[in-house]
């Protein structure tokens, strides 16, 4: 029996505890996911010993990762993969497949069994959504041709990973033959498919008819996720699976923003127990076994790396944005903890070899955050190795051919990057015929461009070599339209170098990166969260007849005091 006052204090530790956790990573700049499961351990070991903690924690713990899963469907979007373009969706497939199998076939040498191998060789092939959304957001990377690929990715891997958890559940201690087991499988198809059907007009008339306000919704929306909680646990499909269902019944309603803000909190708070619950998991600390793991985590991250870069290679990406992707998807994500645990709690997996695989990918997230911030480092020391190997070059079969030699221009400008702003940019030079090269690692954009007529130059350009082919030193402007300020610094040094009378014009998230960019010598900066809020207020300020002349003079006041003009 539960002794709930004591259980209410250890929570109220724990949540403190995961408070100085959160302090410490927001110090150092580390993803707090890694400090709740370091603390996790180190409580489960010397405060929670045995099934103490256990008992109330688990249940909280899977209901975390339920809202977790039910925040990903809710974000869900088929018109978002559509959008993603073929080489996006081939290249996102390719990576879950070719990574899995890979690890699969690794597992299967070890564990002697086919079917469990592919399950958790998939799952630790997923990456970490929780840390790498977050390090896309921080480097403003979203929209690029890079996070797309990455974000399209994790999209599928999390629709991939309900799936694994569906399977892994039926998995446990059944005696179903092969036929009986995907008899099993596809009766909880139908199951879940029949579940969607009902369930998307159930909501289409709650949500139309009853008018609900902020607290209604609230009691609608948790109301239904624990209803199809209890209906699927009656029929042994994974709560998980629940979360995600309801999630994308109610993905890209009007509604969504407000059901989102309303789930978060709760989410974050179940995600916190979740983290430090797979801490009291870790019960053997042989020094030998720590060592090995963090050995098994390297080799995992290395295959998961190179089976990425050379599929992205392959499908004619350019080097950097394969090392890019593939760097960012090497390590191995929260869900692998989720098919682990299960595994063991169904007596699949022996708890020696549950050890192992736990704090192979603990280590694995300790790793990338330790290194992410110097993926520019690495890609440097691995852009010098691969220059002097023809192979990699040999592999990229649809890489856009130039279609000059030389692009006799005088004056012109140079765009580099085509992606989300500089499509627009580029666009209107092109429509007022203005002589303009275009710079980007995309081949589909390139090749597009190529077709049109528009000079275009497939290459990072950030490479000194590409800027000289684009004619840098006869340039009148270069606009960088890149949204990585490494990658800016470097363009703008090249760039001043081969023509130090250039203009350069150049965007930026950050407010303090201004000053930086303005010493190195660029001419003009943009900030579009700044120049967004001068439309809006010009716009305010012209419905409330303030004459043109006083709405120039508050403009330019307001660009000078945030550094834009001089």
């Amino acid at each position: 029996m539960i002794d709930w006052n004591a259980s209410l204090l250890s929570l109220a530790a724990i949540m403190f505890v995961a408070l100085v956790g959160s302090l410490a990573a927001r110090r150092f700049r580390k993803s707090p996911l890694i400090f709740y499961i370091l603390l996790g351990i180190a409580a489960g070991n010397l405060f929670f010993r045995g099934a103490q903690g256990q008992s109330y924690l688990e249940p909280l713990a899977n209901l975390g990762i339920t809202f977790l899963l039910f925040t990903l469907g809710l974000e869900f979007s088929f018109e978002r993969l559509r959008r993603s373009g073929k080489l996006v969706l081939k290249s996102s497939v390719g990576q879950i497949v070719t990574s899995g199998a890979v690890i699969s076939l690794l597992l299967f040498i070890w564990l002697k069994n086919l079917p469990l191998a592919l399950v958790l060789g998939f799952g630790l092939g997923m990456s970490s959504t929780a840390i790498i959304a977050k390090v896309l957001a921080e480097r403003g990377e979203e929209s690029s041709l890079t996070g797309e690929i990455t974000l399209s990715t994790l999209l599928l891997q999390d629709m991939a990973s309900v799936i694994l958890i569906t399977i892994l559940t039926l998995m446990g201690g059944t005696s179903l033959t092969v036929w009986g087991f995907i008899g099993e499988i596809l009766a909880k198809v139908l199951v879940i498919g029949f579940s969607f059907v009902v369930l998307s007009q159930l909501v289409d008339w709650g949500l139309s008819r009853l008018k609900l306000n902020r607290e209604e919704l609230s009691l609608f929306v948790f109301g239904s996720i624990f209803a199809l909680i209890g209906f699927f646990t009656l029929l042994k499909i994974p709560e998980t699976t629940a979360g995600f269902l309801i999630g994308v019944i109610l993905s890209n309603r009007r509604e969504q923003s407000e059901i989102f803000s309303q789930v978060r909190v709760f989410r974050d708070v179940l995600l916190v127990l979740f983290f430090f619950f797979l801490g009291f998991n870790i019960n053997t600390f042989n020094l030998g076994l720590i060592i090995f793991a963090l050995g098994l985590s390297l080799v995992l991250m290395l295959l998961k790396f190179v089976t990425a870069y050379l599929l992205y290679l392959i499908e004619g990406l350019h080097s950097k944005t394969a090392f890019w992707v593939a760097f960012d998807l090497m390590q191995i994500g929260e869900f692998a903890f989720v098919l682990i645990t299960i595994a063991l709690q169904r007596t699949l997996l022996p708890n020696s070899t549950a050890q192992v695989l736990l704090l192979t990918t603990i280590w694995s997230l300790l790793i990338y955050n330790l290194i992410y911030r110097r993926k520019m480092a690495f890609y440097r020391v691995f852009s010098r190795v691969i220059t002097k190997w023809k192979f990699f070059n040999r592999l990229t079969s649809t890489v856009p051919k130039m279609v000059f030699d030389q692009l006799n221009y005088q004056d012109h400008i140079v765009l580099c990057g085509y992606g989300r702003v500089g499509n627009y940019l580029g666009h209107g030079l092109v429509l007022s015929k203005l002589p303009v090269v275009v710079v980007d690692t995309n081949a589909e954009f390139v090749s597009h461009l190529l077709k049109k007529g528009v000079k275009a130059i497939y290459g990072d350009a950030t490479e000194p070599d590409i800027l000289d082919y684009a004619e840098v030193d006869k340039a009148k402007f270069l606009i960088i339209s890149l949204p990585n300020p490494q990658d800016q610094e470097q363009i703008i040094l090249e760039a001043k170098r081969l023509n130090p009378h250039i203009s350069i014009i150049t965007r930026t998230h950050l407010s303090h990166e201004l000053r930086h960019f303005k010493a190195l010598g660029v001419d003009l900066i943009f900030q579009p969260e700044f120049e967004a809020a001068l439309s809006m207020l010009k716009r305010i300020l012209k419905l409330y007849n303030v004459e043109k002349a006083e709405i120039t003079k508050r403009l330019r006041y307001l660009k000078m005091e945030h550094g834009t003009e001089g």
